[in-house]
């Protein structure tokens, strides 16, 4: 429930920037996103090892709740209410919606136990490899033959856009690639517990946090 949640609220982020900022405030909007989204992973794991550690690994899932009701406070007072259009769901896409969720499920499932069942040699992984290529093959088929895509693929052949994705595709594989394998190095390695590995990870958001406030100057320059 968390993440079905959770995962609108990037693209959402995104589009009340750019649509209801003005041109002068988008950077400022999009460097206080991106400050977020950069320093959250540090922070994260901080206050989650902190909670795992002397409250028991349940309480995590209790983290959100006065920032989301904080969030909810605040876009309650700020946005004008407008009406639902419960009609656009028809024309969703939801043909590829439902093969990149399977694709993608299964490909996840794939990398995180593959290791752990012998990757190729274990049926189980075998027929979640297959499935995930299906599916992904067919969720691209229907994006290019769609007439209101899911994802419109053809953007990535402009190359500003292109450049932007790929530049973003490296950034998260370093940003969440790093929270996602150290964390692993200390508990295994090194034997840390998860209080000592939150203590870690938070310096690794301090040159974030001191970074992120020049963006809104950079991207007014350049």
């Amino acid at each position: 429930v968390q993440g079905f949640t959770g995962g609108v609220l990037i693209p959402m982020a995104f589009t009340l920037i750019i649509t209801l900022l003005p041109k002068a405030k988008q950077p400022i909007g999009l460097a206080l996103f991106a400050l977020s989204a950069t320093f959250a992973p540090a922070i994260g794991p901080t206050i989650g090892g902190y909670l795992t550690e002397n409250w028991g690994w349940q309480y995590i899932f209790y983290v959100n709740l006065v920032p989301g009701a904080v969030m909810i406070a605040m876009l309650y007072v700020s946005l004008d209410p407008s009406p639902m259009k419960l009609s656009l769901i028809r024309q969703g896409d939801w043909l590829g919606i439902i093969t990149m969720a399977i694709g993608l499920a299964a490909l996840q499932t794939v990398l995180e136990e593959g290791n752990k069942d012998d990757w190729l040699g274990s049926p189980f992984i075998v027929r979640l490899s297959v499935i995930a290529a299906v599916a992904l093959v067919a969720f691209l088929i229907v994006e290019f033959t769609v007439e209101k895509p899911l994802l419109n693929l053809r953007l990535l052949a402009r190359r500003n856009f292109g450049f932007g994705m790929l530049a973003n595709f490296l950034l998260g594989i370093a940003l969440y690639g790093s929270v996602f394998i150290l964390p692993q190095y200390l508990s295994r390695i090194q034997g840390y517990n998860a209080e000592q590995i939150g203590m870690v990870l938070a310096w690794t958001g301090l040159p974030q946090l001191l970074l992120i406030p020049l963006v809104p100057r950079l991207m007014q320059r350049f």
